[in-house]
């Protein structure tokens, strides 16, 4: 189960979202790719999921790089607001949760199926990544080939899905958040079930994790573009950062724990989730200015709206689900071990987790008998 959906079990759909704004579903991503005796290739993408898990932030094929690009809704839900409510909120009642809120839950809930289709020449450069920068999206560079020996024409298949950068804050997502949901699994408890300095400790758990993500991820900006900053200017701009979540632990934590009306809360949480964050750095970028330069604040904050953007992509797809199948001409001779034969095609699957902090190569290769080889 995703830290999402544990989330929302336990904790419900409001007192989560400070943690989980940024994540998405289950998406599936089915590719086919066919090579045909002369090397040419056709590739058709499928990516399947609900409006708000093909919004990104990664990114889909587009037409600009030359796939025919069709999208078409797999499935529209009839709408019944008393079973969406429940569904929206099972520890509720149904009066807590307005018909609007619940219709859009249940509109949420709609499928769509995106397809792109190309064809690529016997020896063109094949597509490495759907998004417009290489060193933010997935990139996966591919390649075909054709060897010709005494006993046949070899066909070789390599593709390498590159590593995604992600132990260095999910360490701290399991420190401050992944325990202390074990531990309330274990015990079979809700949020509505701890005492009220547990809550607290919560809350102030879930900003914990949050500035230091955000100092992870501002040093590992600032490591890759050879961003160099003053000692002192780096340590009191990062306390200039903590100190906006210190406020939020002193002064809105017991305001929160008083509030008893939950739509309200909502409200104030999914308020709170997008400006801490945002107040937070632009506290660490005033004082980095102040302390080093503004061009020095400027350069940071440029690489670090990168970073932060090929974490969050690094977030999504790890909920991914990935299957290809490879249709060689020819004898298959031989394949990794990731992969399994079915109906003569090669297919691997594998979730999105394979490529958090690993790459993942998908290899094969088949022959073409020189006897039964048209040129």
């Amino acid at each position: 189960m995703t830290i999402k959906a544990r989330l929302g079990r336990i904790f419900g759909c409001g007192l989560a979202v400070i943690l989980i704004a940024g994540l998405a579903g289950c998406l599936e991503r089915k590719e086919e790719i066919r090579v045909r005796p002369d090397g040419s290739v056709t590739i058709v993408a499928r990516f399947e999921g609900t409006d708000e898990e093909l919004a990104g932030p990664f990114a889909l094929p587009q037409t600009k790089q030359g796939w025919h690009v069709t999208r078409e809704k797999k499935h529209q839900p009839t709408f019944d607001a008393e079973a969406a409510t429940k569904d929206a909120a099972p520890d509720k009642n149904a009066d807590d949760v307005s018909n609007d809120e619940a219709a859009s839950q249940a509109s949420d809930s709609s499928e769509q199926i995106v397809e792109a289709a190309a064809e690529f020449a016997a020896g063109a450069k094949l597509p490495s990544t759907f998004g417009d920068d290489s060193d933010v999206y997935l990139t996966f560079p591919t390649k075909i080939w054709r060897e010709t020996r005494e006993d046949g024409v070899y066909i070789h298949f390599y593709r390498r899905y590159e590593r995604r950068d992600f132990a260095f804050v999910n360490m701290y997502e399991k420190i401050f958040v992944e325990n202390k949901l074990n531990e309330l699994e274990e015990k079979g408890k809700g949020f509505e079930d701890l005492e009220r300095s547990e809550k607290a400790e919560m809350l102030e758990n879930f900003a914990k994790y949050e500035i230091l993500k955000q100092v992870e991820l501002l040093q590992a900006a600032a490591e890759s573009n050879r961003i160099e900053t003053p000692q002192t200017a780096w340590l009191r701009s990062c306390n200039a950062l903590k100190s906006v979540f210190d406020d939020f632990n002193k002064n809105h934590v017991d305001e929160l724990l008083d509030e008893t009306e939950q739509k309200r809360l909502r409200k104030r949480l999914a308020a709170l989730g997008e400006s801490l964050p945002k107040q937070a750095l632009e506290k660490f970028f005033d004082e980095l200015a102040r302390l080093g330069s503004q061009d020095l604040a400027d350069r940071l904050k440029v690489a670090y709206a990168r970073k932060a953007l090929a974490f969050r992509i690094t977030e999504s797809l790890r909920s991914h689900y990935f299957q290809v199948t490879l249709d060689l001409p020819g004898e298959i001779v031989a394949h990794d071990l990731l992969a399994n034969v079915e109906d003569g095609q090669i297919v691997w699957d594998f979730n999105g987790e394979f490529l958090c902090d690993r790459s993942v190569e998908l290899m094969a290769t088949a022959r073409i008998p020189l006897v039964s080889y048209d040129q």
